[in-house]
């Protein structure tokens, strides 16, 4: 794993929303999933993207390698909600409950989880993928509207790229919309 002062921006990635330093050797992709959207992923795992089917690709990279995604969540919808209240209606299985750990993103309050894919792995029925994949998402909210930056990896790659990950999520900043 680099230090972090050998992760170099050599780019920025933009949605309508907000924008984010894309490390080199990294390359992403906007609206890849739904609009406003951005994934990031190391150079070594492009190979993984299929053009026209977006489940696929993220299904091939987040199995075989590291993903970051970023976006804003279209599915929360409640005026003057805490972020208590967005990270709740995620609804965590009973069986599982996250790590959960304040911090901040883009100048807002994120709250960060934690997620053990061999923990949720003993509840999910999808144990041959979930109990292979861990993940760490920043969640916050800003201007009442919900978003994450997520970081999902199999269990080989998870420390490896984790530096780049706490790196994107320093550069991730709201743009002002006017």
């Amino acid at each position: 794993m680099l230090p972090i002062a050998h992760i170099n921006a050599q780019q920025t990635a933009i949605s309508p929303y907000y924008s984010v330093q894309v490390p080199n050797g990294w390359i992403y992709r906007e609206n890849f999933l739904t609009n406003d959207s951005i994934i990031l992923i190391p150079n070594e795992f492009a190979h993984l993207l299929i053009p026209d089917n977006a489940s696929a690709s993220l299904l091939n990279v987040i199995q075989q390698g590291i993903l970051v995604e970023l976006g804003l969540d279209d599915d929360f919808h409640s005026k003057n909600a805490s972020l208590e209240k967005y990270v709740k209606q995620l609804g965590f299985s009973q069986d599982f409950e996250p790590k959960y750990e304040n911090a901040t993103t883009g100048g807002e309050r994120a709250i960060k989880v934690f997620i053990n894919g061999t923990d949720v792995g003993k509840y999910s029925p999808m144990k041959n993928v979930t109990g292979s994949i861990n993940s760490i998402s920043y969640l916050v909210l800003h201007h009442d509207k919900a978003y994450y930056l997520y970081y999902i990896a199999n269990a080989n790659d998870y420390n490896k790229y984790l530096t780049y990950f706490e790196q994107i999520v320093k550069t991730f900043k709201f743009l002002k919309i006017e």
